[in-house]
C-alpha cells in the first residue's frame, strides 16, 4: 500500500514539474493580454478555458484570468497594464523608426550632397547658353530620376501589406507612429499610410538640401525647377500631393527677379530670405 501511495505521489509531482516547466514567465501573459486589449478579440469561452489550464494551475487563477480577458474585450484597462503599454507603445514607435530608416536610406544616399552640385552655379549645358530657353527644353537630372524610380517601386513592395489582413500590423502602427505622418485615425490600406512617410520624408530631406544650396545661376535655376517638376509628378502618379514648404519653394524659385518681393510676401519668411539669398536676389 506504501508503495502504490508513493507511485501516485511521484506521479503527481512529475506532472506539476512538467506543468512548471512548460508554463511561461508572466511576462508572456502581460503581452498575450496586451494583445487582445488592442486588437478587441472576443475568445470563445472553451477556447480561452482550454489555452488558460496549459499556463495556469489553480482554478481559481483561471477564473481571475478570464474575467480581466472579458474586461479588456469590453474596453476596460486595469492600472496593472498602464505600465506595459507605455513601454510597448515606446517599442513598437522604435521599431517603425527603425524600419522607416532602413526604407528611407536609400533615398538618403541619392539626396546627399544635391546642394554642392556644381550645376547649380554653371551658366550653361553641354557648352550652349540656356538661360534663355523654357525649362520644358531640359531633362530632369540623374540624382532625381533614382528619387522617383525609387517611389515608384514602393507599391509593389508594400503589395503584401495590402493584400493580406494583418490585425498585429494594425496594431504596431496604432501604437508607433511613423515619422513625417500625424494620422488621427489608420486608413484603410497600412501600404498607402508607408508610402506617404516615406514620400514626405523624401520631399523633406530635399528641401533642406535645396536650402543649403550656396548660389543659384539662372540656368541652375531653371535645372532645378526641372527636377522638382519630376518629383511633383511622380508624386502625382503616387496618387500624393508635394509637400507645402516643397511648393513654396518650387514657386519662389519661379518668380522674376522684378516680381520676386510680391510673390515672397505671402509665403514663409525663412524660405523666401533664403531662396532670395540663393538667387541673388535683392528684395
Amino acid at each position: 500500500m506504501a508503495n502504490h501511495r508513493d507511485g501516485e505521489t511521484d506521479t503527481r509531482a512529475g506532472r506539476d514539474k512538467a506543468r512548471q516547466k512548460r508554463t511561461p514567465p508572466p511576462s508572456c501573459f502581460v503581452v498575450y493580454l496586451w494583445s487582445v486589449s488592442t486588437r478587441g478579440v472576443s475568445l470563445a469561452c472553451h477556447s480561452f478555458l482550454f489555452q488558460a489550464s496549459l499556463f495556469v494551475s489553480s482554478q481559481a487563477n483561471i477564473e481571475n484570468l478570464e474575467t480581466m480577458v472579458h474586461k479588456l474585450g469590453d474596453g476596460e484597462s486595469p492600472p496593472v497594464f498602464a505600465d506595459i503599454t507605455a513601454d510597448l507603445s515606446k517599442l513598437s514607435g522604435e521599431v517603425h523608426k527603425f524600419a522607416f530608416e532602413i526604407v528611407f536610406g536609400q533615398l538618403k544616399c541619392y539626396l546627399n550632397g544635391v546642394a554642392l552640385m556644381e550645376i547649380w552655379t554653371s551658366q550653361s549645358a553641354g557648352g550652349a547658353m540656356t538661360s534663355d530657353l523654357p525649362t520644358f527644353s531640359l531633362s530632369p537630372q540623374e540624382y532625381i530620376t533614382k528619387v522617383g524610380q525609387y517611389l515608384m517601386t514602393l507599391p509593389q513592395h508594400l503589395d503584401p501589406f495590402t493584400l493580406q489582413d494583418s490585425p498585429a500590423l494594425v496594431v504596431a502602427l496604432k501604437h508607433g507612429r511613423l515619422p513625417y505622418t500625424n494620422h488621427q485615425e489608420m486608413p484603410e490600406h497600412l501600404a498607402d499610410l508607408w508610402l506617404e512617410s516615406v514620400a514626405m520624408g523624401t520631399m523633406h530631406t530635399y528641401c533642406e538640401e535645396i536650402l543649403k544650396i550656396p548660389k543659384l545661376s539662372p540656368h541652375g535655376c531653371k535645372q532645378l525647377i526641372t527636377d522638382i517638376d519630376y518629383l511633383c509628378n511622380v508624386l502625382e502618379d503616387l496618387g500624393l500631393k508635394a509637400s507645402s514648404n516643397l511648393g513654396h519653394i518650387h514657386t519662389l524659385l519661379q518668380a522674376s527677379p522684378d516680381h520676386y518681393a510680391d510673390t515672397a510676401e505671402l509665403l514663409p519668411q525663412r524660405l523666401s530670405h533664403t531662396v532670395a539669398t540663393i538667387r541673388d536676389i535683392r528684395t
